[in-house]
């Protein structure tokens, strides 16, 4: 924990001092499995202020989507004192479902209580099972908005559960890096030391990408039953959300496109069964 000592120079003022420690019985934890992801961020200053949160909590992996300034501008660098590997290592992507196409579990910060508040919870709850969510081989993102307007529905629906960062009511409003810097101070206090060897990780959740794979089949399917284009689109909805709020695994959604692939098959023998109209 930081410690405060007061300073001699001005009487009445506190400094505000990181405590040492000894790195031999306290390295920094490492959470490699999980991406930071900024959507659209406009300052560089914020970005830079994210690469210094991240490098202070042990975090490495920073994801831009469609950034709105030069990330590895004078702006951005001035504020990173010390954490341009980060910023030089950030990875570009033009939306958000390819930024978290290959994570298996992914959050969202919200300012406040979204439209569809399925799993919201607080930053200090999300954080523990944010770093299970990323033991390796398993991987796992935490995605922010844009400082001015935050998520899309559409962008806020990629995540398994939504993360509120608590405020006081008179003035709830953060900005970017100091929503990064919470978020990751609670990642931070949240780690434990590794697992001892040999103690075996649970199966990893799929990766989004084969989450929309599966949908696509459903899709494929439906249309091969005749089935009604607003019934489709309805029943698609629903699956995603229900695949989307719990980790699924590769192995159990290869069930759904077995049994999605047993109503292919049948629907294919039908048809060559029938007699040409």
């Amino acid at each position: 924990m930081p410690s405060f000592t007061e300073g001699s120079a001005l009487p009445g003022l506190w400094l505000f001092r990181p405590m040492t420690r000894d790195p031999e019985t306290r390295p920094t934890p490492q959470l490699p499995g999980l991406a930071i992801v900024l959507v659209e961020p406009r300052v560089p200053e914020n970005i830079g202020a994210v690469s210094r949160a991240m490098m202070n909590f042990g975090l490495s992996e920073l994801r831009l989507v469609a950034p709105r300034c030069n990330h590895l501008g004078r702006g951005a660098r001035a504020v990173a004192v010390g954490t341009d590997r980060i910023l030089k290592g950030a990875l570009l992507f033009d939306d958000l479902g390819a930024a978290v196409g290959d994570r298996g579990t992914i959050m969202a910060t919200v300012p406040r209580r979204p439209t569809r508040s399925y799993g919201l919870i607080p930053a200090r709850e999300a954080a523990p099972l944010l770093i299970e969510a990323a033991l390796p081989p398993a991987t796992a993102a935490i995605v922010f908005g844009r400082e001015d307007n935050g998520l899309t529905a559409e962008e806020l629906s990629l995540a398994s559960q939504h993360v509120a960062i608590p405020t006081a009511d008179d003035y709830p409003v953060l900005n970017l890096a100091q929503s990064v810097l919470l978020v990751a101070s609670e990642l931070y206090s949240a780690m434990e030391p590794p697992r001892p060897a040999g103690r075996k990780h649970p199966s990893p959740p799929a990766p989004n990408d084969e989450i929309e794979d599966t949908l696509d089949h459903l899709d494929r399917t439906m249309k091969l039953l005749r089935c009604p284009a607003a019934r489709r689109e309805r029943i698609r909805r629903d699956l995603a959300e229900v695949l989307t709020r719990l980790p699924w695994e590769t192995k159990q959604l290869s069930v759904l496109h077995t049994i999605l692939h047993m109503f292919d098959v049948y629907d294919l023998k039908e048809k060559w069964r029938r007699p040409p109209s």
